[in-house]
């Protein structure tokens, strides 16, 4: 489902997007443009995660590139999440 939120590309209104979905979905991907998208994952990194991940993530967040967080407060609620993996092809 197409959002425009997601289009606005600040991480204001991705985190709305986010804290708008239904407590039914348990797996949400956004797929979007930078910068809102490397802001989102930087500002959603509660820091506990894989050091490797945050520290690619820190870097570049290259086209196709992936930030995958366990969350574990309602969607309603999100603050943060642990980065759990990220992946970006190499060029």
């Amino acid at each position: 489902m197409a959002d425009e939120r997601v289009y606005d590309n600040t991480v204001e209104d991705l985190l709305e997007l986010v804290r708008d979905t239904p407590d039914a979905v348990s797996t949400l991907a956004i797929v979007g443009h930078n910068p809102g998208i490397q802001d989102l994952a930087v500002t959603l990194d509660d820091g506990r995660g894989d050091d490797d991940a945050r520290q690619e993530l820190a870097g570049k967040f290259r086209t196709s590139g992936v930030a995958v967080f366990a969350m574990k407060d309602p969607w309603a609620e999100t603050r943060a999440g642990t980065l759990v993996a990220f992946a970006a092809p190499r060029s």
